[in-house]
């Protein structure tokens, strides 16, 4: 009985979990998704230079009345040698703003600045995790996993004790039929010689 209710609490309080972590990732979405691009943007043009952090993290966009699959994005560094490309491409709809199109992201492991070239006029915004709701997505997601962990042990905590219940029961059965037994048995079954002599006698 005691399992059954450890049980049934684990279960509840992953499921709420669960659902908190649907929740605030919601929550954490929406602040990361309202942004005003061209406030925030850290380039806008179609080339030139942007200066980056060693570490940084950032997005890129163009008007909305161009298709992500058809803009060509190139930001990159070169030496005597090599060039270097650090953009994604990422067409990802969840990432589109009002009036812009998500087109891609690329990371810096520099300070310094780094070269754009693309096929129409973009802006290019600094993410950061900690502001716009990037700490809420993430802890959203480790809720969640933790409450996904959780529901899974209240599962194997409820079969473990209703498997223990039933072989309790069954054990239950048996004895009680083994007095069943003994209980029926004729009361002079010990000395059978003298209950035929008694009926003998008759």
């Amino acid at each position: 009985m005691a399992g059954k209710r450890a049980g049934y609490l684990i279960l509840g309080l992953s499921l709420v979990g669960m659902v908190f972590s649907g929740i605030i990732f919601g929550v954490g979405a929406y602040q990361s998704l309202d942004i005003d691009v061209e406030e925030e943007a850290v380039f806008s043009g179609a080339s030139g230079s942007i200066q980056v952090e060693n570490y940084g993290y950032y997005s890129a966009y163009v008007a909305s009345e161009y298709a992500c699959e058809d803009v060509e994005v190139s930001i990159y560094t070169e030496d005597d040698e090599y060039v270097w490309e650090y953009f994604y491409k990422d067409c990802d709809q969840f990432f589109d703003v009002d009036g812009w199109t998500y087109v891609g992201y690329f990371s810096s492991d520099l300070d310094g600045s780094l070269n754009v070239d693309s096929s129409a006029r973009i802006l290019i915004v600094e993410d950061d995790l900690v502001d716009d709701g990037g700490l809420a997505i993430l802890l959203s997601v480790c809720l969640g996993c933790c409450g996904l962990f959780g529901f899974v042990i209240g599962i194997v905590v409820l079969i473990t004790a209703k498997e223990d219940a039933t072989k309790a029961t069954q054990q239950i059965i048996y004895v009680d039929s083994r007095s069943a037994v003994v209980d029926n048995e004729p009361p002079d079954a010990e000395n059978p010689q003298e209950w035929w002599g008694d009926l003998s006698d008759s």
